[in-house]
C-alpha cells in the first residue's frame, strides 16, 4: 500500500498488519518522504529568505520615499509589499509542514533490521503487525510524571516515555513475539538566579520489552528452570536487565540501554534478547523430551 502523505502528516504514525515484503516497501517510502521533506524545506527556506529581503528593501524604500518627492511611487511600493508578504507567509507555512516530515531515519532503519531478523524463522506468507511513531518525544501525551528536581530548588522534571516501535508476529514453532521500544526522555525546567525561565531536554536511554508467548505442550518443562532463567540472558555491556517474568505460557523480558547507544548497538541488544529467550525455551524443550521418554 502506498503511504498517503496527507494522512501520514497529521499523526506521523506508520501502522500496518501486512506481509514483510510490503513493510519493506513502506519503510523505503518513508525514507523517500524524508528525502523529499529535506529538499522542500531547503527550497521554501530560500524563497522565504528572498521574500524577506525584498520586504525589507521595500520598507526602506518607502521610508525614503516619504522623505523625498517620490510620493507617486508609494502606492506601487505598498503593492509590491503586499505581493511579497503573501509568498513569505506561504513559504513559512509550507516549510513548517515539510519540516515535521523530516523523519528520524534511525527509526525506520532499525525497524527494517528487526523485521528482517525475525522474518528468518517465520511462515513466509504470514503477516506482521508494526507501528512506528515519528512524533516528538516531548509531546504532552507522552509525559508520565512530574517530579521535583533533586538538585535545583524550585525546579521540576517532566518524565517522558515515547513508545515509538511496536512489533508483533508469530514464528514457525507457533511462538508469538511482542516487541516494544520506548525512548525515555526528561525535561528539567525552572528559573535561574536572574529570574529567567530555563529548560533543558535530555535523553535518558531506551527501554526494550520482548515477550514470547509459546505453546505450553512444547515447552512444558520451563517451570523447572524458572528461577535460573535470568542467568541465561546475555546482553551487551552497559545494558541493564530491568525485569524478567517466566510463566508456563510466556517469557517477558525488559532491559534498559544507555542514552549513547547507536542504531547498531540497539539492534545488537534486541538480537541478543531474542537469542537469550530462545536459549531458555530450547533448554525447556529438551527437558520436556527427556521427561517424556
Amino acid at each position: 500500500m502506498a503511504i498517503n502523505l496527507t494522512t501520514f502528516a497529521k499523526d506521523l504514525t506508520y501502522q500496518a498488519d501486512t506481509s514483510v515484503r510490503q513493510i519493506f516497501k513502506d519503510l523505503k517510502e518513508l525514507a523517500e518522504i524524508k528525502q523529499l521533506a529535506e529538499q522542500k524545506v531547503a527550497y521554501f527556506s530560500k524563497l522565504a529568505v528572498w521574500s524577506g529581503l525584498g520586504i525589507v528593501l521595500i520598507i526602506i524604500g518607502l521610508f525614503f520615499a516619504h522623505s523625498n518627492a517620490w510620493t507617486n511611487l508609494i502606492g506601487f511600493g505598498f503593492f509590491l509589499l503586499a505581493v511579497l508578504i503573501v509568498p513569505a507567509i506561504f513559504c513559512s507555512v509550507k516549510g513548517n509542514y515539510y519540516h515535521k516530515l523530516k523523519l528520524r531515519d534511525d527509526r525506520y532503519e532499525l525497524s527494517k533490521k528487526i523485521v528482517s531478523m525475525v522474518n528468518r524463522d517465520r511462515t513466509p506468507n504470514s503477516n506482521v503487525k508494526i507501528l512506528i511513531h515519528f512524533t516528538p518525544a516531548g509531546e504532552k501525551g507522552k509525559k508520565t510524571q512530574t517530579l521535583p528536581h533533586p538538585r535545583k530548588r524550585g525546579w521540576k522534571l517532566d518524565i517522558f516515555a515515547d513508545q515509538w516501535l511496536t512489533l508483533e508476529g508469530k514464528f514457525l514453532d507457533s511462538t508469538n513475539f511482542f516487541l516494544t521500544v520506548t525512548e525515555l526522555n526528561r525535561t528539567a525546567y525552572g528559573q535561574n538566579p536572574r529570574g529567567k525561565s530555563k529548560s533543558k531536554n535530555k535523553l535518558k536511554g531506551t527501554e526494550i520489552n520482548l515477550k514470547l508467548s509459546f505453546p505450553s505442550k512444547k515447552y512444558g518443562s520451563i517451570h523447572v528452570i524458572q528461577k535460573a532463567a535470568p542467568e541465561a540472558v546475555k546482553l551487551p555491556q552497559k545494558v541493564n536487565l530491568k525485569r524478567m517474568k517466566v510463566t508456563g505460557k510466556a517469557i517477558d523480558l525488559t532491559v534498559n540501554t544507555p542514552h549513547f547507544f547507536n542504531q547498531e548497538q540497539m539492534y545488537q541488544t534486541i538480537t541478543m534478547m531474542f537469542l537469550s529467550l530462545y536459549q531458555i525455551l530450547n533448554f525447556a524443550k529438551l527437558l520436556s523430551k527427556r521427561r517424556a521418554s
